[in-house]
């Protein structure tokens, strides 16, 4: 289906709105106008679905409950702005989740090819496309007219053509907590009351000049600081150019170089059944739009073109060359006591007098500068960043941290690689830092036959290495004291059915925080995918983890070490209709610990019911489930759906049971209303969290609204 150009009406609160671009010389190109909602409305639920499995799987995997959100976001924002994929510019294809750069070069030779798509069926033509890439992707995208007028334009027709978005979102806990009773004690006092409000305006003129406002409080804060200000705000304003500008971007935004070893923040899914790559791919640099208060830079940030990349490819030697130069002025949460700190928090907390005594303490001044020079087979890039503080770090002294930086300064410098040979992809980065230690990773994806992917990683990062900002490939959380081989394959055994597995083998060379001597351990994973019907769906997924830990056995007064073992198991059968979503799940753990404690279980069941309406448009998701975990260690992660830019993913520990509701209605196409309830029924306890979010009795339940006005 080719959606056509509908005009809009100008409507004159956008000039006031926007009145900061007015002051700013613009000039793009106008495309043809597409509705989008279409596209919006045909793919809900297959793309919830597809983010609960890749959401929770990574949850499992340790990643921040920050970086979730941040993930989960950047999904949110493609699902409400989908591309135009006939009109579609490279880097926008590299915006799209689950797209490897391989697939971004492969469609965008079809599309030169071939000409615009009339259905998106035709992805399936596509070198290295398949039904699941389809199931993936079709959310994100839509078909639009090819029509293009070479027009110059005005900051009048950016604002009649720009999409503007207001929400509004509230909740809280219906139970008391402790920290907003308990006065005696400032260690657990809550300074504000128990509603978290968040406000967030955004502007979208076809993904090429965006900008967006987030205000928001949690609960147990303040409404306003000390300053008068929100206890968090963020604001950003971008422009993506066609010429000697690529991307710049004034706020807060994320930098993503290479392979992380120096800088990650791009859509990695790392270790996951979801996708057998690896590789980190995506745009270099993104506007931060979550209300996450970490993992973010502030300042101002530019990507050049150097050498504007052809049409295709082949129209010369080399494809293009483009400069990335960014700097941030930022404060941090530290306690800093004289000239020295011992940690940053990251929780972006500020409930009590202990969490506000750190709040922005710490001054950090990050630059760098990465170049990236393509061509027909092969991408080079050369990195270098350096970052001070106005304190110096000083960890508190144990062994598994010798190796920690005890500086006020430090810098990084990469060369990452790309090349395409023998119908393969490798990649890899070499980095080092100010004092000469290295971090390196290298890979290589192939695809021995029409229906199978294979990848393999090689990842040696020394325990001496300190990025600051790394986010790499791993097994531990940061770039640092780990040695991996990792090997994936996904494929496809019959139309209906596909094979995803993977296998790691981490070695840890020095101490770690869990573990105080050198150690190693593997992970083992399968997953199969069974198409039953159309609309049905089995999943079957299995995982095995060794890893050494630390045995604190009572009376014990020399450190022993013991091999802690892990099995999951995870069956989840969907149904999916135009208007009804049925999704039952069973999970199944067990964790041994060889040492003092017999085998351990956890056990979860789950059934997920959505409805979807289109006239009028209304959409009920419910979710009810029943678990049994003994030990912390079989704690289950589960996804459930929630409200726009809010990140639900609770955890099951203990014996009981979790209800929740998330009910949607628009009002019209300008407005939309959003209401999510979940209920925690525990059997084991008669009271439920700790320190201040100590709640009297076995009941939690929490409630949030959202409006939302779009126009």
């Amino acid at each position: 289906m080719i959606l056509m150009p509908v005009r809009k009406k100008f409507h004159p609160i956008r000039q006031w709105l926007i009145l900061p671009l007015l002051a700013w010389p613009i000039q793009v190109t106008e495309a043809s106008v597409v509705t989008e909602s279409d596209a919006q409305s045909t793919c809900q639920s297959t793309a919830e679905t597809e983010m609960e499995s890749i959401l929770t799987e990574l949850a499992e995997n340790g990643i921040t409950e920050a970086t979730l959100e941040e993930f989960r976001e950047q999904l949110t924002t493609l699902l409400d702005h989908p591309i135009a994929i006939n009109t579609a510019a490279r880097e926008q294809l590299e915006s799209i989740p689950f797209l490897s750069k391989d697939q971004t070069e492969a469609l965008s030779y079809y599309l030169y090819r071939y000409g615009p798509m009339m259905d998106v069926s035709e992805l399936l033509l596509v070198d290295g496309f398949n039904e699941q890439t389809l199931k993936l992707l079709v959310p994100f995208i839509y078909l639009s007219d090819t029509l293009t007028v070479t027009a110059r334009q005005s900051v009048n027709t950016i604002l009649n053509y720009g999409k503007q978005e207001f929400r509004i979102t509230a909740g809280r806990c219906v139970q008391s907590k402790r920290g907003y009773t308990e006065t005696s004690s400032p260690a657990y006092h809550y300074a504000g009351d128990p509603w978290m409000c968040s406000f967030r305006y955004g502007f979208n003129y076809k993904n090429t000049v965006q900008m967006g406002i987030t205000c928001q409080k949690d609960a147990g804060e303040t409404w306003l600081t000390k300053q008068h200000f929100p206890d968090y705000t963020s604001f950003h304003l971008l422009y993506r150019g066609k010429k000697f500008i690529n991307t710049l971007v004034a706020g807060d935004y994320t930098v993503s170089l290479g392979q992380g070893l120096v800088c990650g923040h791009a859509f990695g899914l790392g270790k996951t059944l979801s996708s057998t790559q690896p590789e980190i791919y995506g745009q270099s640099l993104k506007r931060h739009v979550s209300t996450a208060e970490s993992g973010f830079l502030r300042g101002l940030a530019c990507q050049f073109n150097l050498l504007k990349e052809p049409v295709h490819p082949s129209e010369q030697i080399i494809g293009s060359i483009q400069l990335l130069t960014f700097g941030s002025i930022r404060h941090l949460d530290a306690n800093v006591s004289g000239k020295e700190f011992t940690s940053i928090s990251e929780s972006g907390l500020h409930r009590t007098e202990q969490e506000q005594a750190v709040r922005n303490r710490l001054l950090m001044v990050t630059e760098g500068t990465h170049l990236s020079i393509k061509t027909q087979k092969a991408q080079i890039g050369l990195t270098a960043m350096y970052w001070q503080l106005n304190a110096t770090m000083n960890p508190q002294p144990e062994p598994y941290n010798l190796f920690y930086p005890r500086v006020n300064q430090g810098g990084n410098t990469a060369v990452n690689y790309r090349l395409r040979w023998m119908n393969a992809t490798w990649f890899g980065e070499l980095a080092a830092d100010n004092q000469a230690h290295l971090a390196c990773l290298s890979g290589v994806s192939m695809k021995p036959s029409a229906r199978m992917d294979l990848s393999l990683l090689y990842r040696n990062y020394s325990p001496s290495y300190n990025a600051f900002f790394g986010h790499a490939f791993g097994e531990g959380t940061s770039v640092r004291n780990e040695k991996g081989y990792y090997a994936s394959l996904e494929w496809q055994i019959m139309s209906h059915m596909r094979l995803n597995a993977y296998y790691d083998l981490f070695i840890f060379p020095w101490l770690t925080y869990q573990c105080h001597e050198p150690s190693s351990g593997d992970e083992t994973a399968f997953q199969t995918v069974c198409k039953l019907s159309k609309q049905a769906e089995l999943l079957l997924r299995f995982k095995a983890k060794q890893t050494v830990r630390n045995e604190s056995s009572i009376g014990c007064h020399i450190p022993v070490t013991t091999l802690n073992k892990k099995r999951q198991i995870r069956v989840q059968y969907t149904d999916m209709t135009e208007k009804w979503t049925f999704q039952s799940v069973f999970d199944y753990n067990t964790f041994e610990n060889e040492v003092t404690h017999p085998a351990t279980n956890g056990i979860a069941l789950s059934q997920t019911i959505r409805y979807s309406l289109s006239h009028p448009a209304i959409e009920l998701s419910t979710k009810c489930s029943l678990f049994d975990a003994v030990n912390y260690e079989n704690c289950i992660y589960s996804y459930e759906k929630s409200l726009p830019g809010i990140f639900s993913m609770p955890s099951f520990y203990g014996q009981g049971a979790r209800f929740s509701l998330c009910l949607s209605y628009s009002i019209n196409q300008t407005v939309t209303c959003w209401f999510k309830s979940g209920h925690f029924f525990y059997r084991d306890r008669s009271e439920t969290g700790t320190n201040g979010e100590l709640v009297n009795g076995n009941c939690l339940t929490d409630i949030q609204g959202l409006l939302r006005i779009k126009f």
